[in-house]
């Protein structure tokens, strides 16, 4: 129970004093080289008709109407239409966006302000950034294209669907009919099955284009009715043709013999389009494999079923949770031979892409394997409950495997895991709740957490929580776990009242199922003095604290980390209840403790000295406190780098203590050069950043620019308003000192 968030265990951050803020640093646009395209468009299915008719619908109304919805079933071709106008398009820029989910879309739109390098995007809370791309999008002169694709939930993406302005056009697509996708001035396309004459095309263009074109027959039109004219179920049939050298004629024959045999299986299972897509699938999987490697095309054609239809990467298949599933269900005689090696595997999705039951692209990273909803929901229609539920752990297991530390260390790749998660929890099975919660439900929130995507994480640790109550119930350690994060969730976003409930509510339950003294309920008292920290209630934290403090080092001993620890956060509520001397005395503790147990260069010595300089700088010991913090910026630009988050805080706390001693010029210095790596770095409205800006207005009232440091004063405050919310501690501060320095 380990994973949720010990929020008071972490370094102090910088020192605000009386001061503000200064000008935003904006980007120009000469900076970035356009046009530019954002996300990954899906390759053009080869042979793909125009479908002329339907374009003429769509460019009919461009001028007038310029957000468009194209509607319809699965597998008529939706995406491949809007892969068109993403590829043909002249404009400056073009956003591709996964619209499954609405946490998928801000994830997407926040990766696009900072990928522009638009003023605001500080980096760290996703639906400040998505909501600074959109604005963005209204303003700009560019010419830009946004394609949202497979809308699942309009709904939920009301306020998140881009204002189309005489530059920018948004295309949308979906299966849904929801009156509301029509709604703000929306048009919505029907996009059906394809035309005789269409049908035809296709197979005869692909087949011509594999150089075989001999295997076009007077059968095709019969072929291609029979198939619905669905263009999935056409690109199947042309794929499986080429492969095994069938004519249509032949081709036919094999589908309708399939088709009578699934019937007789499965009388009156699916509708017409579905049992075709079946139909081809099996023909499909049936010959791949057979093919070498053989009795491996199945079994990995189920765990790409049960993935997101949008993409996963291709590193998923090089973890050994893949490598062991593969081997155990390799059908046939296969299973004889030698333990499978990973070009095996890579040729086992090389032949799936050959039948084009998927498509692999290599260049495309994150999303190097796709495939289509509708051929992926065909397949896990065939599955039984055993091996769906062992397909979806399967790929839990590899998901955990893959996930980054950080997700802001590969942002992409973690939006990309999360869609992934989320695919696989829409199988309704117990499969991820199987007498526990699985690992990759707690990385994904977690993930949600360093992001500060606030409103995300609650949404889904509340959702979590449902779900674990019905699965597990109240009195499970994964259940107690999830209201632990949503506990700590609550606390980062400022609903301290509501995370004291919650937080109280785990202790009861540590208490109750774990013992009093269980490291995990000494772990969850320390986030309850936590919130009561946030809450400004240093008393009752200085109180929970201590007892910590005495419990762990009567159970784990004095110089055990977690003690230590202990001791670090009874330290820091000591500061913030004005109790200096105290919080000096543990300090000096801490870091000598900290350099015996880990050594001079360990982060968390640096951290111990960085703290102890705060309580320096708080009880005007100055001297000592600038000692102190030039010998931490000089280690910490030379263990974690010059432009390392923590180097920056480090060259703000010095600043602070050379404003402290009327050494301005000096803090000046330091703290521009801060403010501008901060910003670029992290971003204008990042919490780290802001606090640079604070410091630097104070450098220059303290210098007599008194009214630029008002002016820049004010923007700090508007944007700790915007991003930090009004009650905000450093908010207040900002507000506090302004109104001072105006009177």
């Amino acid at each position: 129970m380990s994973a949720y968030y010990d929020l008071s265990g972490t370094r102090d951050s910088q020192v605000n004093l009386e001061g503000g803020n200064t000008q935003n640093i904006y980007i120009s646009d000469r900076e970035i080289e356009w046009p530019v395209q954002i996300g990954v468009v899906p390759p053009q299915a080869t042979a793909t008709q125009r479908r002329q008719a339907l374009r003429n619908e769509i460019e009919e109304n461009r001028d007038t109407i310029l957000s468009q919805v194209l509607g319809g079933e699965g597998g008529v071709g939706k995406t491949q239409l809007a892969v068109a106008y993403a590829t043909e398009a002249d404009t400056d820029l073009v956003v591709w966006v996964d619209a499954t989910q609405a946490t998928s879309v801000i994830s997407q739109f926040a990766a696009a302000a900072q990928r522009l390098r638009l003023p605001g995007a500080a980096g760290k809370n996703q639906d400040s950034d998505a909501c600074t791309f959109l604005g963005w999008l209204a303003s700009t002169p560019k010419s830009w294209l946004v394609v949202l694709d497979n809308v699942t939930d309009s709904a939920a993406l009301q306020d998140w669907w881009p204002r189309s302005t005489t530059t920018g056009r948004v295309l949308a697509t979906t299966r849904l009919q929801h009156s509301t996708l029509s709604g703000s001035g929306r048009q919505v396309i029907r996009v059906g099955l394809y035309t005789e004459q269409e049908s035809l095309a296709y197979l005869s263009e692909r087949l011509n284009k594999a150089c075989h074109s001999e295997l076009f027959t007077g059968a095709a039109a019969e072929l291609a009715e029979a198939l619905g004219r669905l263009p999935l179920a056409l690109s199947h049939a042309a794929a499986y043709m080429i492969d095994q050298q069938r004519n249509c004629t032949e081709y036919l024959a094999l589908f309708r013999d399939q088709l009578s045999r699934l019937d007789e299986l499965m009388p009156g299972s699916a509708d017409g389009d579905s049992r075709n897509i079946r139909t081809t699938l099996l023909l499909a999987l049936e010959a791949a494999d057979s093919a070498e490697p053989r009795g491996l095309a199945r079994p990995a054609m189920h765990l790409v079923a049960c993935l997101r239809p949008e993409g996963h990467p291709e590193i998923l298949w090089q973890t050994s949770a893949i490598a062991s599933f593969l081997e155990k269900y390799r059908s046939g005689d296969s299973q004889e031979n030698s333990p499978l090696s990973p070009g095996d595997i890579r040729q086992a999705i090389l032949l799936l892409h050959r039948f084009g039951l998927l498509n692999y692209d290599h260049q495309k990273a994150s999303v190097a394997i796709r495939i289509h909803a509708l051929t992926a929901r065909a397949t896990r229609e065939g599955l039984t409950e055993v091996e769906l539920t062992e397909a979806i752990q399967t790929n839990a297991d590899a998901l955990s495997t893959i996930w980054p530390q950080f997700d802001f260390q590969d942002l992409g790749l973690a939006t990309t895991l999360r869609a992934n998660m989320e695919a696989l929890c829409a199988n309704d099975t117990d499969a991820l709740w199987d007498d526990a919660m699985h690992d990759v439900l707690i990385r994904a929130g977690l993930g949600l957490h360093q992001l500060n995507a606030h409103s995300a994480s609650i949404a889904y640790w509340k959702k979590l929580l449902v779900i674990a109550d019905k699965k597990l119930g109240l009195r499970h350690s994964d259940t107690i776990l999830i209201l632990g994060n949503l506990a700590s969730a609550y606390t980062e976003a400022g609903h301290i009242n509501n995370a004291i409930y919650l937080q109280n509510l785990v202790f009861q339950h540590c208490v109750r199922i774990l013992g009093p003294k269980h490291p995990e309920t000494l772990g969850s008292l320390n986030n309850l003095a936590a919130s009561y920290l946030w809450a400004g209630n240093s008393n009752e934290a200085i109180s929970l604290l201590s007892q910590v403090l005495d419990d762990r080092t009567q159970i784990l001993g004095a110089m055990h980390s977690d003690t230590i620890t202990s001791r670090h956060n009874l330290a820091a509520a000591y500061s913030l209840a004005d109790r200096t001397d105290e919080a000096i005395t543990l300090r000096e503790q801490v870091l000598e403790d900290r350099i015996r147990l880990s050594g001079s260069d360990h982060v968390e010595t640096l951290i111990a000295k960085s703290n102890l300089s705060t309580s320096y700088h708080y009880a005007d010991r100055t001297t000592e406190a600038i000692t102190l913090r030039t010998e931490v910026l000089q280690d910490c630009t030379r263990i974690l780098g010059a432009e390392h988050p923590d180097t920056l805080i480090a060259m703000g706390n010095l600043a602070t203590s050379y404003l402290q001693a009327d050494r301005t010029k000096e803090a000046t210095e330091l703290l521009k050069h801060g403010e501008r790596d901060s910003t670029r770095l992290l971003g204008t409205r990042h919490p780290n950043t802001l606090t640079m800006r604070h410091n630097l207005a104070t450098a220059h009232y303290k210098a007599g620019r008194v009214r630029e440091a008002i002016e820049q004063l004010k923007q700090v405050e508007f944007d700790r308003t915007e991003t930090l919310g009004v009650t905000h501690p450093h908010t207040v501060l900002t507000r506090n000192v302004l109104a001072e320095w105006q009177m």
